[in-house]
């Protein structure tokens, strides 16, 4: 049939109606084949080949899939293109898809549960789905997705970050209180699950940076300024003192408290320091273990007891409090007036006379 077709078409007068009927009958034929295609695809096919283009980080054929007034992500922009995924420094694993008994090709809608492997850590997503003959997808055949699979997170940032983003489309800045008065605040972000970077932006470059999960179970640490965070995780980022900034501490200190024994000016001084010589004279800190092993802001209030060995065999002890202080790009330690003495003699017996500083 279609080598006469063909000799008609190149002999006779009516060779544009033929050419015509040929070209109908290949798009009948690819029509037909194509919605053979769609109709053998189950709806577990269907969600295996959505969430591998978001695996393959291709976000942009995977919006395709469902159509914008089904797109579910409370209220906030859904639209997540290719640019994003480009900030993904993990892509996630599929661990297992499981639909529900009751869902076949006799029935309409039917659901799914997408379980994934996010960071190291298993996630767990519920996708509905609806089959329409009316409009078919290459990917997902009569079968429509009723929600994208988007992970939401919230990180918890401490008042020393001023913002952070992902990406240039979405940067969060600092609202509320001032740094010094160690509020907290927050973003939220929904997107494909994975682990992207987050850029965050520190008052300061000096501190250690944790990020934990909700039970405090430590997830990143670094001094980085790119923190990797797995969409539909909760994170708190803090920024903590290391045991060089403890040391830089003991070091001002220490040149203060002789300052003050010496009679100079100084911002660590007691009244009674400056009877005894600083020739000779040892000083030694001890830090508070709670201080040390909980995760504090630097610019939060720390305590460090400070024991002062003088030449002469009498010793004096001190509790210091001090926290950091942020000035645009200095960063220096400031004392408040919780400083208070105990001195005795060398044996250790005899009054005990507590001051404040200043």
């Amino acid at each position: 049939m279609t080598m006469r077709l063909m000799r008609y078409v190149k002999r006779g007068p009516g060779a544009f109606v033929g050419l015509a009927l040929l070209l109908v009958l290949g798009v009948l034929g690819c029509t037909a084949y194509g919605d053979f295609l769609r109709s053998q695809i189950t709806p577990e096919q269907a969600v295996r080949a959505y969430v591998q283009l978001i695996i393959d980080g291709k976000y942009s054929e995977a919006e395709k899939v469902i159509p914008a007034r089904d797109k579910q992500c409370g209220g906030r922009s859904c639209r997540v293109g290719d640019d994003i995924s480009e900030l993904r420094v993990e892509a996630p694993q599929l661990l297992d898809v499981t639909v529900n008994k009751d869902c076949g090709e006799r029935h309409v809608r039917c659901s799914a549960k997408v379980r994934l492997l996010v960071g190291g850590v298993e996630q767990e997503y519920q996708l509905s789905l609806t089959r329409d003959e009316s409009e078919g997808s290459p990917v997902t055949g009569w079968w429509h997705l009723d929600g994208a699979l988007y992970g939401e997170s919230t990180v918890v940032l401490d008042s020393v970050f001023a913002a952070a983003t992902f990406g240039d489309d979405y940067e969060f800045a600092q609202v509320g209180p001032t740094a010094l008065s160690g509020s907290q605040w927050r973003i939220i972000r929904s997107g494909y699950p994975g682990v992207y970077e987050l850029r965050v932006f520190p008052l300061a470059h000096h501190w250690r940076h944790v990020l934990s999960d909700t039970q405090g179970n430590e997830w990143w640490s670094g001094e980085s300024d790119s923190i990797p965070v797995s969409l539909g995780g909760n994170y708190q980022l803090s920024a903590v003192l290391s045991e060089r900034d403890y040391n830089d501490v003991h070091v001002d200190a220490e040149q203060e408290i002789q300052r003050c024994v010496r009679g100079e000016e100084s911002r660590v001084c007691l009244q009674r320091l400056r009877g005894h010589s600083a020739e000779g004279m040892r000083v030694s800190f001890d830090d508070s273990s709670e201080d040390v092993a909980v995760w504090k802001s630097p610019i939060d209030l720390h305590e460090t007891g400070v024991t002062l060995a003088y030449a002469d065999g009498t010793s004096s002890h001190f509790t210091l409090w001090w926290r950091f202080a942020v000035d645009g790009d200095d960063v220096h330690v400031t004392y408040t007036s919780g400083l208070y003495q105990r001195a005795m003699p060398a044996g250790g017996s005899g009054s005990t006379m507590n001051e404040r500083a200043f």
